[in-house]
């Protein structure tokens, strides 16, 4: 590759009308560490304040920075703004058209960046069921070939410590179910995460976790205090994002939707896999559950995570093709 010394833009929301912060990150991130240990690049990455310390924390070979914010929204920092300057080229991964990508662009041309050097990927489709997955699209857009076998994202683990006290005396779950994504559209109903609980304490020891994803949206609040679904839960827990790889770790099966936490589970127990030298047998099966929303909107297509994924076998697909909204599927479609 020409360009060795590069700095990445990508904090999230960088596919139209696809707007996600943590698995956009994790995406792309895949991309940079094949830069960085197959081509030799060096590379600073710079992302939200939400994944600046879990891109760090994991790839100790990869510069990592956040872009500022203020009132009028997220812009770059003078000393990113320097090392734009030092860069062969900085890569922007935001549409077309989209404002603030717009805008830093603006700002890196303002602070003398030549046009030259400047590379928008604007045109990546998230909703393709058929087309070259994101990661060749990225790929593709900084003019390097598609590959067949494509580089996999990683998410350092928190320490084992943290997470045990969340699992309490209970002892170890056999099911781990994740059913909220940053938007409320993509959450499993309650009527069928009601049905899936019942039929898995069926089975075993189930564990229900959810993430906060900003202070006016609290999916682990809106549970609590839900009757319906509060009557058949053994076991419900507040987690971090840094929580759930060892979480999923300890499971047998993993449900899971569309979403951030979709990602973190698959991109942290591919860190396992790589640095616990795991056997496919070893990696839990994941259950990806998605569906259009209320409106037939296309959610991202389900192809996404398997080839992501360590050991692809292990990652199930529920309704992949979208026939079907997320509030018409039924449990048979899902157990």
């Amino acid at each position: 590759m020409a360009n060795k010394n590069i700095v990445w833009i990508c904090p999230g929301n960088m596919a139209p009308n696809c707007a996600g912060q943590i698995g956009d990150v994790l995406v792309s991130s895949a991309v940079t560490k094949y830069l960085k240990n197959a081509k030799g690049c060096e590379i600073l990455f710079i992302t939200n304040e939400i994944m600046k310390d879990c891109i760090k924390n994991t790839y100790d070979n990869i510069d990592v920075s956040a872009l500022h914010q203020d009132e009028n929204g997220l812009f770059l920092g003078e000393s990113d703004l320097i090392a734009t300057r030092e860069a062969d080229i900085t890569y922007i991964l935001r549409p077309f058209g989209d404002k603030e990508g717009n805008k830093w662009q603006c700002q890196l041309i303002k602070n003398g960046i030549g046009k030259d050097k400047i590379c928008r990927i604007g045109s990546l489709n998230a909703f393709s069921m058929d087309g070259p997955h994101m990661v060749s699209q990225i790929l593709e857009g900084i003019g390097e070939n598609q590959h067949a076998t494509l580089p996999f994202p990683l998410f350092k683990r928190s320490s084992k410590s943290s997470s045990d006290t969340l699992i309490g005396d209970k002892g170890n779950p056999d099911f781990l179910v994740l059913p909220f994504a940053g938007g409320y559209e993509k959450w499993l109903p309650i009527n069928i995460l009601s049905d899936l609980v019942s039929e898995l304490k069926k089975q075993g020891n189930v564990l229900v976790a959810g993430t906060q994803f900003d202070q006016e949206k609290n999916p682990v609040e809106w549970l609590e205090y839900n009757k319906e679904i509060k009557r058949v839960f053994s076991r419900l827990i507040p987690v971090t994002k840094e929580e759930i790889p060892y979480l999923a770790s300890l499971c047998k099966k993993i449900y899971c939707v569309d979403g951030g936490m979709c990602w973190v589970t698959i991109s942290g127990l591919n860190w396992l896999a790589v640095e616990q030298k795991w056997k496919e047998g070893r990696y839990p099966e994941i259950t990806v559950i998605i569906g259009r929303d209320n409106y037939w909107n296309l959610a991202p297509t389900a192809a996404v995570w398997k080839p992501l994924a360590k050991f692809p076998n292990r990652v199930r697909q529920i309704n992949g093709e979208q026939t079907f909204r997320l509030r018409d599927l039924k449990i048979k479609d899902i157990l």
